[in-house]
């Protein structure tokens, strides 16, 4: 009972979190980001996405979209998937413009996100863990770390746009407990 009791408030806990990600992520009308200054747009996150596909997963992920949070969001990157009506894959890889992003820590958020569409897609896992961290996950990001010493397990080292943005002390400690 009490299994089904957490499990119950972990479900409604992720529902008010999701509902108030939609309401803020349409807000957002920033088309871009910038990289040490200079703006970089979707065109330029597809390059990067196909050249990590084809170095850290042998070209097996499928095409993928991209789109920016606002920067209310505190996210760094979000991966989600769906098919359409004709079961054909359509992912989006969402990132997050609240921060000062350089190369590396924008290179190892993408190959964080591009982990969980291998994970979905290739290794056909619809749950791995709780918010996708599971064994499979973890694999795979240790694998990437071994053969290139990418870390696209931690999270990288980035400076908030604006502080009052920054993750609450109360997620840092969600998401310590129960991300792993």
């Amino acid at each position: 009972m009490l299994f089904f009791l957490i499990n119950f408030l972990l479900l409604i806990f992720f529902y008010i979190f999701a509902f108030k990600l939609i309401n803020e992520i349409y807000m957002g009308k920033k088309q871009h980001l910038k990289i040490n200054g200079i703006e970089i747009g979707k065109e330029e996150l597809k390059k990067r996405f196909t050249d990590y596909n084809n170095l850290y997963f042998n070209g097996e992920l499928n095409e993928c979209n991209f789109s920016f949070f606002s920067k209310n969001i505190t996210y760094l990157g979000w991966y989600c998937s769906k098919n359409d009506k004709n079961d054909n894959p359509k992912d989006k890889i969402w990132i997050g413009t609240c921060v000062k992003w350089d190369d590396e820590s924008l290179k190892q958020i993408m190959i964080h996100e591009m982990v969980h569409m291998y994970v979905y897609r290739i290794k056909k896992c619809k749950f791995d863990g709780l918010f996708g961290h599971g064994k499979r996950f973890r694999q795979k990001c240790k694998q990437i770390k071994n053969d290139y010493g990418v870390d696209a397990l931690t999270l990288p080292k980035v400076e908030f746009i604006d502080k009052k943005n920054s993750p609450k002390l109360w997620e840092r400690i969600f998401l310590l407990l129960f991300d792993r």
